[in-house]
C-alpha cells in the first residue's frame, strides 16, 4: 500500500499543473482576444487620421502645421512593435486631442460638414478604443495576477506564461499621480 500514496502524490501534483496550465491558458486567450479587439480599432483610428486631416485640409488651408504633427504621429503609431505600440498609440492619441482643440477655435473648421462628419466618426472610434482599452487591461491584470501568484507563479515560469502590458494613456496616469 505504500506505494499508492508514492503514485498518489504524482499523479496529484500533475493533475494541479493541468489545471493550471488551462487557467492560465484561458486566461492569456481572453487577453490576446481583448488586445486583438483594442487594436482592431487602433487600426481604424490610423485608417480615419487622413480622411479627418483631408477634411480639415478643404475647409481650412491653414490648419497644415497642426495637421502635419498628427500625420508624424499616425506614421509612429503605424510602424510601431508591439513594445513600442502603447506608447505610440498615447502619442497619437495627444495630437489629436491638439488637433481637436485647434478646430474648436477654428470658425472654418466648425462650419465644414465634411470635417464635423469625419470628427464624429473619430470621436466614436476613440471612445471604443476607450471601451476596448479598460477590458484589455482587465483582461491583462486577471492574467498577470495569475502569472505572479503562487503557486501558480511555478507552473507560469516553467511553461513560459510572461507578464502582458497593461495600457494607460499618458493623461490618465498623469491624473492618478497627482
Amino acid at each position: 500500500m505504500p506505494w499508492l500514496a508514492f503514485l498518489a502524490v504524482p499523479a496529484a501534483a500533475a493533475v494541479w499543473f493541468y489545471v493550471v496550465f488551462s487557467e492560465l491558458k484561458a486566461l492569456r486567450k481572453a487577453t490576446d482576444a481583448a488586445e486583438a479587439c483594442m487594436n482592431m480599432y487602433l487600426e481604424e483610428r490610423r485608417r480615419l487620421v487622413p480622411i479627418l486631416l483631408s477634411a480639415a485640409r478643404n475647409a481650412d488651408p491653414d490648419c497644415v502645421e497642426a495637421a502635419q504633427a498628427v500625420t508624424r504621429a499616425r506614421n509612429a503609431a503605424a510602424v510601431a512593435g508591439r513594445e513600442e505600440s502603447f506608447s505610440a498609440e498615447s502619442g497619437l492619441e495627444t495630437e489629436l486631442e491638439r488637433f481637436f482643440a485647434f478646430a474648436v477655435d477654428n470658425d472654418r473648421l466648425k462650419a465644414d460638414p465634411g470635417f464635423a462628419d469625419a470628427g464624429y466618426r473619430m470621436r466614436a472610434v476613440n471612445d471604443r478604443i476607450g471601451e476596448q482599452r479598460s477590458a484589455y487591461n482587465r483582461a491583462a491584470e486577471k492574467y498577470n495576477a495569475k502569472v505572479k501568484k503562487f503557486p501558480s507563479s511555478i507552473a507560469a515560469c516553467v511553461l513560459h506564461f510572461e507578464k502582458r502590458a497593461v495600457y494607460y494613456n499618458q493623461r490618465a496616469k498623469t491624473e492618478e499621480e497627482l
